[in-house]
Protein backbone atom coordinates (compact mmCIF):
# COMPACT_ATOMS: atom_id res chain seq x y z
CA UNK A 1 0.00 0.00 0.00
CA UNK A 2 1.15 3.48 -0.79
CA UNK A 3 2.73 5.23 2.25
CA UNK A 4 1.01 8.50 1.35
CA UNK A 5 -2.37 6.77 1.40
CA UNK A 6 -1.59 5.26 4.81
CA UNK A 7 -0.50 8.67 6.13
CA UNK A 8 -3.73 10.21 4.85
CA UNK A 9 -5.86 7.51 6.50
CA UNK A 10 -3.95 7.79 9.79
CA UNK A 11 -4.32 11.57 9.72
CA UNK A 12 -8.06 11.26 9.08
CA UNK A 13 -8.52 8.74 11.90
CA UNK A 14 -6.46 10.82 14.36
CA UNK A 15 -8.33 14.04 13.51
CA UNK A 16 -11.67 12.23 13.79
CA UNK A 17 -10.71 10.89 17.24
CA UNK A 18 -9.51 14.31 18.42
CA UNK A 19 -12.64 16.14 17.25
CA UNK A 20 -14.96 13.38 18.48
CA UNK A 21 -13.21 13.26 21.83
CA UNK A 22 -13.60 17.00 22.20
CA UNK A 23 -17.28 16.84 21.31
CA UNK A 24 -17.89 14.03 23.80
CA UNK A 25 -15.79 15.34 26.71
CA UNK A 26 -16.68 19.04 26.55
CA UNK A 27 -20.19 18.76 28.11
CA UNK A 28 -18.92 16.27 30.69
CA UNK A 29 -16.07 18.53 31.76
CA UNK A 30 -18.34 21.58 31.83
CA UNK A 31 -20.76 19.77 34.17
CA UNK A 32 -17.85 18.59 36.33
CA UNK A 33 -16.66 22.20 36.60
CA UNK A 34 -20.11 23.33 37.76
CA UNK A 35 -20.24 20.60 40.40
CA UNK A 36 -16.79 21.54 41.68
CA UNK A 37 -17.71 25.23 41.76
CA UNK A 38 -20.88 24.50 43.76
CA UNK A 39 -18.98 22.39 46.29
CA UNK A 40 -16.36 25.11 46.75
CA UNK A 41 -19.07 27.75 47.18
CA UNK A 42 -20.87 25.59 49.78
CA UNK A 43 -17.65 25.13 51.75
CA UNK A 44 -17.00 28.88 51.70
CA UNK A 45 -20.54 29.64 52.88
CA UNK A 46 -20.23 27.11 55.70
CA UNK A 47 -16.93 28.67 56.78
CA UNK A 48 -18.41 32.17 56.67
CA UNK A 49 -21.40 30.96 58.67
CA UNK A 50 -19.11 29.66 61.41
CA UNK A 51 -17.13 32.93 61.45
CA UNK A 52 -20.31 35.01 61.57
CA UNK A 53 -21.72 32.96 64.44
CA UNK A 54 -18.48 33.41 66.39
CA UNK A 55 -18.64 37.18 65.83
CA UNK A 56 -22.28 37.26 66.89
CA UNK A 57 -21.49 35.31 70.06
CA UNK A 58 -18.81 37.87 70.92
CA UNK A 59 -21.20 40.75 70.33
CA UNK A 60 -23.85 39.09 72.49
CA UNK A 61 -21.37 38.64 75.33
CA UNK A 62 -20.37 42.30 75.11
CA UNK A 63 -24.01 43.37 75.20
CA UNK A 64 -24.70 41.13 78.19
CA UNK A 65 -21.74 42.68 79.98
CA UNK A 66 -22.96 46.21 79.20
CA UNK A 67 -26.48 45.35 80.38
CA UNK A 68 -25.06 43.96 83.60
CA UNK A 69 -23.14 47.18 84.18
CA UNK A 70 -26.25 49.26 83.47
CA UNK A 71 -28.22 47.19 85.98
CA UNK A 72 -25.56 47.92 88.54
CA UNK A 73 -25.81 51.64 87.83
CA UNK A 74 -29.61 51.48 88.08
CA UNK A 75 -29.43 49.72 91.43
CA UNK A 76 -26.96 52.31 92.66
CA UNK A 77 -29.10 55.21 91.47
CA UNK A 78 -32.36 53.75 92.76
CA UNK A 79 -30.74 53.54 96.18
CA UNK A 80 -29.99 57.27 96.02
CA UNK A 81 -33.71 58.10 96.24
CA UNK A 82 -33.85 60.15 93.07
CA UNK A 83 -37.02 59.34 91.17
CA UNK A 84 -36.01 61.58 88.27
CA UNK A 85 -33.04 59.38 87.47
CA UNK A 86 -34.18 56.96 84.77
CA UNK A 87 -32.75 54.14 82.77
CA UNK A 88 -31.90 56.60 79.98
CA UNK A 89 -29.68 58.49 82.37
CA UNK A 90 -28.04 55.22 83.34
CA UNK A 91 -27.46 54.45 79.68
CA UNK A 92 -25.92 57.87 79.14
CA UNK A 93 -23.73 57.31 82.17
CA UNK A 94 -22.62 53.95 80.81
CA UNK A 95 -21.88 55.30 77.35
CA UNK A 96 -19.89 58.19 78.74
CA UNK A 97 -17.69 55.72 80.58
CA UNK A 98 -18.68 56.91 84.03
Amino acid sequence: MDPYAQAGMIFTVVMTLIIGGFIVTFPVLRRLGRVMEESIRERQQARLGRENSALLRGEIEQLQHAIGQMQGHLELCSGCGSERFSWTAALALELSGG
